[in-house]
């Protein structure tokens, strides 16, 4: 059996596309082990469209693809540009052209990759395209080469089947053993990815018995025209037709697992080494969280949800993202004067979390707005000030900082300055917040504590789907100005079972999430995951020891309440987040219960915190109060 013969597409308007699909074609080729051949694909975009982008002629010396050539391939990479700046609709028809190729790839059952050519600073128009993709990937996709530095793209894709990534317009892949491989320019991270993809189609393209049972039937007859379609899902939709569900899953999961292997094996992989002290084979993470109401049973039996009467009552499994819609969904329904907006909203967001509200209940309650922050909130104080309830987004916790003065001399302080003669307590902005392991220092900070030294906001911070709904509907309802930050990571790795009635969860109640009577753990938001595993590898290192766990939930104003009534049980605390520790919300809280606990203590407080460095980028690993960092520190409370 010959080499392997994979195609290399790129849209030929575009010249950024044609120097990416050109490394990516010496990935290939350097690695001697498939033969790579370059083709363009001419689809006709419209014409404003090409105007704006980054427009090249057509380089008549790389042939226009064709279905018989697609045919004929072992396998295809497919790259298209990520700097849009143009409508939703124009960005679709593009995407539709990418789809007809996506689909054909996947009724053939091929390996196929995708690339990026640049950088994206503002992800608006993006983040809709991409919506139009997740099906295609769901259908047959086998791999997925990152090289885009946007930050949201991961959230896009309900899938398994993402490996590898350049993320933020270089930076480095890390390795499993904690080597990191600099790529500072996309040329050298195409020419590294095509390598890896052609290591996978050689793999791929080989007889393998096992894979072969669950193979579709080739197609016969005529091959299926790649042409554009007006639905890419209609394109896909013919993709189980090859093999019955079950078995074209198994398939794909099993070529998953596979190249799986063989990234972590090429030291490409940015995942956690098991192995190593003192995680020791401990599955860490959202994924295998205990934290979570993943069934019907443990949300029926969560007291909070009891006494909020809706623990019997339907429920859904929704990930963190669709709950906050949900949440929204009930505040338009049920207050006529609830609006929401924010930049790119009207037709989903950035991260999807207002998906379909525009659509429900209209463009005059769902809109967009410039691209000015401090206007976003100043407007949103308009608004509430005259009695609307103002629900309004930030793209990025990030990029809230224009908006200070407004949040903090104005919001805060409305009441205060009229004598309670007028409020804007209808005011809620929500912000993505936190690391996200690729969004650099302008997409992974966590500003809480900023706003946690302003005395009339309220701040809040979810860990799951249940608890966004809740936390949120209650944020929107309290009659003060409230900051809802959304830890992003968390938006689509976290799954729960969440009623499908409108409920609220207490602000400035603390949860007591796992009892224990040595030493209190303090957290909120994603921390808690990494909080949770550190507990458990301390009891499995510690026999007869148990950690209480307390997610705080609300910044401000906390509830130390608990926190030290936990304390004057253990004699112990552990604080974590992830903002930098110094002059973090740690110390205050360390602080607070050093003068209600001091005669209880057994030990000094114990930080575990952010490094007090911008967030990095390509170490991040070491700026993260990971599970490792907070199980040293619950040692060495513990040690004391």
């Amino acid at each position: 059996m010959g080499k392997p013969k994979i195609l290399v597409i790129y849209y030929s308007t575009y010249g950024h596309v044609q120097t990416i699909a050109q490394a990516e074609m010496r990935g290939l080729q350097k690695s001697g082990k498939v033969d790579a051949e370059l083709y363009q694909f001419a689809e006709t975009l419209p014409g404003d469209v090409l105007e704006q982008m980054h427009a090249a002629p057509r380089d008549t010396s790389v042939p226009e693809i064709t279905t018989e050539i697609l045919a004929e391939a072992d396998g295809f990479l497919v790259g298209f540009p990520t700097r849009f700046g143009v409508a939703p609709a124009q960005v679709k028809a593009f995407f539709d052209a990418t789809g007809a190729l996506w689909s054909k790839g996947a009724l053939l059952g091929k390996p196929m990759g995708l690339f990026f050519s640049t950088a994206s600073q503002h992800g608006g128009q993006e983040s809709t395209a991409f919506s139009f993709l997740p099906h295609l990937v769901h259908h047959g996709l086998i791999y997925v080469s990152l090289g885009t530095p946007s930050p949201y793209i991961p959230y896009m894709f309900e899938t398994d089947a993402i490996v590898g990534g350049s993320p933020w317009g270089g930076g480095v892949i890390a390795g499993s053993d904690g080597s990191l491989l600099p790529t500072h320019k996309e040329i050298e991270i195409a020419e590294i990815q095509g390598d890896l993809f052609a290591d996978i189609a050689s793999k791929l393209a080989a007889p393998d018995p096992d894979l072969s049972k669950a193979a579709p039937a080739a197609t016969s007859g005529k091959p299926v025209e790649a042409t554009t379609s007006e639905k890419p899902a209609e394109a896909a939709s013919v993709t189980p037709k090859a093999a019955s569900p079950a078995k074209a899953g198994g398939r794909v999961q099993q070529l998953v697992d596979k190249f799986k292997n063989l990234f972590k094996s090429r030291s490409y992989s940015a995942s956690v080494d098991s192995s190593v002290e003192p995680i020791r084979g401990l599955d860490l993470g959202v994924a295998h969280s205990k934290l979570l109401l993943r069934t019907v049973a443990s949300m029926r039996n969560n007291a909070e949800l009891q006494a909020q009467g809706v623990s019997e009552g339907d429920s859904k499994k929704m990930n963190m993202c669709q709950a906050i819609n949900d949440a929204m969904r009930h505040t338009l329904a049920t207050d006529d004067t609830a609006v929401v907006f924010g930049e790119d909203v009207a037709f989903g967001g950035v991260f999807r979390c207002s998906v379909g509200l525009a659509e429900e209940f209209g463009n005059e309650r769902i809109f967009n707005t410039p691209l000015t922050e401090q206007g976003i909130a100043g407007f949103a104080i308009g608004m509430a000030a005259m009695g609307h309830t103002a629900v309004a987004e930030i793209q990025f916790a990030d990029y809230i900082f224009p908006a200070f003065d407004q949040i903090v001399n104005e919001a805060a302080k409305y009441r205060y300055r009229s004598g309670n003669e007028f409020n804007v307590g209808g005011l809620t902005i929500r912000a993505p917040c936190a690391a996200v392991g690729h969004g650099g220092h302008y997409h992974s900070q966590s500003p809480e504590a900023f706003f946690a030294h302003v005395p009339g906001l309220k701040v809040v911070v979810p860990r799951s789907p249940i608890q966004a709904k809740g936390l949120l509907l209650a944020a929107i309802r309290d009659p003060n100005p409230t900051l809802f930050f959304e830890p992003k990571i968390l938006y689509r790795s976290a799954a729960e079972q969440v009623p499908t009635d409108d409920y609220v969860l207490p602000l400035s109640k603390a949860e007591v999430v796992r009892t224990g009577k040595d030493v209190t753990v303090v957290g909120y938001g994603a921390q808690m995951y990494a909080l949770e595993n550190a507990v458990q590898m301390i009891e499995r290192d510690m026999p007869g020891v148990t950690c209480e766990l307390i997610d705080l939930r609300t910044i401000l104003p906390y509830d130390a309440d608990t926190v030290a009534e936990s304390v004057n049980k253990t004699g112990r605390l552990v604080v974590a987040h992830e903002a930098p520790r110094t002059q973090g919300f740690a110390a205050e809280l360390a602080a607070e219960i050093q003068e209600r606990c001091f005669l209880r203590l057994e030990s000094p407080i114990e930080r575990v915190c952010g490094l007090f460095v911008p967030h990095p980028l390509v170490f991040e690993r070491f700026y993260m109060p990971c599970a490792v960092r907070s199980y040293e520190a619950i040692r060495r409370s513990l040690s004391y």
